[in-house]
């Protein structure tokens, strides 16, 4: 006689959809549920479950964060619960950094870096726009070229 038995792990996703603005990335994105858990098995039959773990993942930028237990439960057990995804921490699992955004200095300089990161690409539009002025001068008048790029008048005036 025989018996077949072991331990596993498993992930599911649980029947949690909340529509939200992500905190990490700023994008709208749903939220959703998982429990990580070990089980034993006798004859492949799941006899037991332990070491449950709660998580959320955003999909719109895949960070995860640890769920409270309570809360997780109560979601398993299907019962109307609401998240503030302000208070969980998120990781990045692709860098595996942590998103600690109580507190105030990294929050600026997050938004510091975001609002260097879109002058930058503003920066590089109107350089764009500059040179193909400069190439249109010969071919087109000034408030087409104006119109066209985006500049003023002044400004394409001034690339003669």
């Amino acid at each position: 006689m025989f018996f077949i038995m072991g331990v596993s792990q498993e992930e599911k996703k649980l029947d949690f959809d909340e529509f939200t603005i992500c905190r990490c990335c700023g994008k709208y994105g749903h939220v959703e549920v998982y429990i990580s858990y070990w089980y034993f098995m006798f004859f492949f039959i799941p006899l037991f479950k332990w070491n449950k773990t709660y998580f959320v993942k955003m999909n719109c930028c895949n960070k995860v964060g640890k769920l409270d237990n309570e809360i997780g439960r109560k979601i398993e057990k299907k019962e109307k619960v609401s998240l503030d995804v302000d208070d969980i921490e998120f990781i990045d699992l692709e860098n595996r950094n942590y998103f600690n955004y109580d507190k105030p200095e990294e929050i600026n300089k997050s938004l510091e870096d975001l609002e260097l990161g879109k002058n930058g690409i503003e920066q590089g539009r109107k350089e764009k726009a500059t040179e193909i002025a400069k190439e249109l001068l010969d071919v087109l008048p000034v408030e087409v070229i104006a119109q066209k790029t985006g500049l003023t008048i002044e400004e394409v005036e001034k690339l003669k």
